[in-house]
């Protein structure tokens, strides 16, 4: 009983091991950093056009806050899918 445990169990880690091949890793990091990064960029394009509002109504430090937040969202989305992309082209080796 215990040899057929020993058995199922081993035999579960030899899929596992097959399943989880470098490049099927290299391909879900790749496609995780281009979803967080589209993500950050739709997340990033409203709070800029948010400033045009906050002008409208006079609220110039509320305009200043949105710009930059919405400037450095929509650079790490940016950077996230270039990153993304370049890792699923090869052209960047994920360790």
């Amino acid at each position: 009983m215990a040899e057929n445990k020993d058995v199922q169990h081993a035999e579960m880690h030899r899929i596992n091991a097959e399943k989880r091949t470098a490049q099927s890793l290299k391909a879900r990091d790749a496609e995780i950093y281009i979803l967080l990064g589209g993500f950050l960029l739709c997340l990033g394009l409203p709070v800029i056009l948010g400033t045009w509002y906050a002008i409208a109504a006079g609220r110039m430090h509320g305009a200043v806050v949105n710009l930059i937040a919405g400037i450095v969202l929509s650079a790490w989305g940016l950077a996230g899918v270039v990153y993304g992309v370049a890792i699923r082209k090869g052209m960047i080796e994920k360790r």
